[in-house]
């Protein structure tokens, strides 16, 4: 009798490593080669605290680092676990986002995306895939606009 194992095809081998982020409405999957570092209990404060639209911002290491906060991320908290990931759509290096959890990494392989999924709002770029984790879809964001 064959070994246990040896009954079953061999899954997927992995492709990719992402970054699944929850940050309020949004669900988002970021490509580990995207992400720089994860900081946890970083403080974000409005650099203009009369304008709504005017960014949040973190100290990061001799840089400014724009946050995505208000109802496009987590409302903003004392201390906050932000994602600090640079892509080829953003223009600005870093960005960051406040999340309500801590991120949590997955391996995937390329069968693990699905597609088509719904785009996501402005200002964010994603590329139509998609990864569902504990029945919550996370799009895979690829930059900001």
């Amino acid at each position: 009798m064959p070994e246990p194992f040896r009954l079953f095809a061999p899954p997927p081998a992995i492709t990719e490593k992402i970054l699944l982020v929850q940050s309020d409405v949004l669900y988002l999957a970021l490509s580990m080669s995207y992400v720089q570092e994860v900081l946890l209990n970083v403080p974000v404060v409005k650099q203009d605290p009369n304008s709504a639209k005017s960014p949040s911002i973190i100290q990061f290491r001799d840089m400014a680092v724009p946050v995505v906060l208000g109802n496009k991320a987590c409302p903003p908290h004392p201390t906050t676990i932000v994602v600090l990931f640079r892509s080829e759509a953003l223009k600005t290096g870093l960005m960051g986002i406040a999340c309500a959890e801590l991120p949590v990494m997955a391996s995937i392989s390329a069968e693990d995306w699905l597609s088509p999924v719904p785009p996501l709002p402005a200002p964010w770029q994603s590329d139509g895939k998609g990864y569902r984790r504990d029945n919550q879809l996370y799009i895979h964001a690829v930059g900001l606009g």
